[in-house]
């Protein structure tokens, strides 16, 4: 649609396991910024310092891709940014730099399920991004203006991360006495913990590139974790990577520097959260992404893999959900159409399916099929042995039985 733009959602994707490998997705969004559409048709209507009233657009989004529209200031604002969703639909809303990098994030903060953003920003040109809180199509109405102006949201509180910028002077707990890499070289990690109201920014330094890796830990909370750099530009934000807690994994070293954990509870600001920083570790990182479902344990490897064996038409086996991701293997002889069916034993279980190839290559993914919480892949494939990850979504108290049934058609002779 006019004013919009999209790119792959990639880095959505992997924004939810918290890899910050993520943040190199930011040529895509600068990309995607200068090319969409200002909101209200052109550069000078778009122009929040002069416009004397906020601007309204209704945005498309679809189900994989987030939709960008551009505006301008042309010095310091403090600038209210509002998504609503029609139909019960559930938006989150990004403020992005034109250079791709993230500003600020939120979900439903403007209550209803709508998004609001209210921050300050800079002269320059900035773009409002909106994607399904599901990845779901939806039709959105956004608002951009100033603060000082009328809000189209009633607003809410919980639902919001990422509006509440860390700065060198904001003010913020010492992780650690010294320098972080230091003590982590002597205990191998840092645990503290508080209340989102309480103690809601960390600070810590860095004396030298290091791999971390930082969860909170609570699911009565919900937490969500952002890390902010010295200026307060957000450098990684993860919310629900294990169940209901949050984890950021740096691959690429952090270089040294001043850096802020922020803590923000989507549930439950008083509960308590339990942080934990820690040097990045290779072999646990690996595990926790088969334990998820979002990398397929490799040929040989000791990861347990219930075996299927070879797939003649149908195979179906129960399987015990406990939060971790069961993999199943299966083999098929000839080129095939499988059907791949993931019920849930108890109401409201919410199952998600992935199929991979052996060597680790995804095919294809479902969650929510048919208006339900089961799960459906229909995909072609080729012979040879094949992985299907199958999971539950959602925090604790997923936990189930689930029927698996794996069947293969092949096209008719003639």
């Amino acid at each position: 649609m006019p004013g919009a733009c999209h790119f792959r959602m990639v880095a959505r994707r992997m924004a939810a396991t918290g890899v910050v490998l993520l943040l190199g997705a930011a040529g895509a969004a600068a990309q995607s910024c200068a090319e969409a559409g200002w909101i209200g048709g052109d550069e000078a209507t778009a122009n929040l310092s002069t416009a004397v009233a906020p601007i309204e657009q209704a945005l498309e989004v679809d189900g994989t891709s987030r939709s960008f529209v551009r505006f301008r200031v042309d010095g310091d604002a403090d600038v209210r940014l509002e998504a609503a969703g029609q139909d019960g639909a559930d938006p989150v809303a990004e403020l992005v730099a034109l250079d791709g990098r993230l500003i600020s994030e939120d979900d439903d903060s403007g209550g209803n399920l709508a998004s609001r953003i209210e921050t300050t920003i800079g002269e320059g040109t900035y773009c409002l991004t909106v994607r399904g809180y599901y990845d779901d199509q939806m039709m959105t109405d956004i608002r951009i203006g100033l603060q000082s102006q009328e809000a189209m949201t009633v607003g809410g509180s919980g639902g919001s991360y990422g509006t509440s910028v860390c700065t060198a002077e904001t003010a913020a707990a010492e992780l650690v006495d010294g320098t972080l890499d230091a003590a982590l070289s002597t205990s191998g990690q840092i645990t503290t913990g508080g209340t989102a109201d309480g103690a809601p920014f960390h600070r810590f330094r860095l004396e030298a590139p290091t791999q971390l890796s930082i969860t909170a830990e609570n699911e009565n909370a919900d937490p969500v974790l952002t890390l902010y750099d010295e200026q307060g530009s957000v450098l990684a934000e993860n919310d629900d990577f294990d169940g209901l807690n949050s984890r950021l994994d740096f691959v690429e070293a952090l270089p040294a520097g001043t850096y802020c954990i922020g803590l923000t509870a989507l549930s439950d600001s008083q509960q308590r959260i339990e942080l934990t920083v820690a040097a990045f570790d290779e072999a646990q990182f690996l595990q926790s992404a088969y334990a998820r479902g979002e990398m397929s344990p490799p040929p040989g490897s000791d990861y347990p893999v219930d075996d299927l064996g070879p797939l003649a038409t149908t195979l179906s086996n129960d399987f015990v959900l406990t939060g971790s991701a069961r993999w199943i293997r299966f083999e098929v002889s000839e080129p095939s159409l499988v059907l791949i069916n993931a019920l849930g034993s108890a109401s409201g279980m919410d199952t998600r399916l992935a199929l991979f190839t052996e060597a680790g290559r995804r095919l294809d993914e479902n969650d929510d099929f048919g208006g339900g919480f089961d799960s459906r892949l229909v995909t072609p494939v080729d012979p040879g042995v094949y992985m299907i990850a199958l999971t539950t979504v959602g925090g604790s108290g997923t936990a189930g039985a689930a029927r698996l049934i794996v069947e293969r058609y092949i096209r008719a002779p003639g």
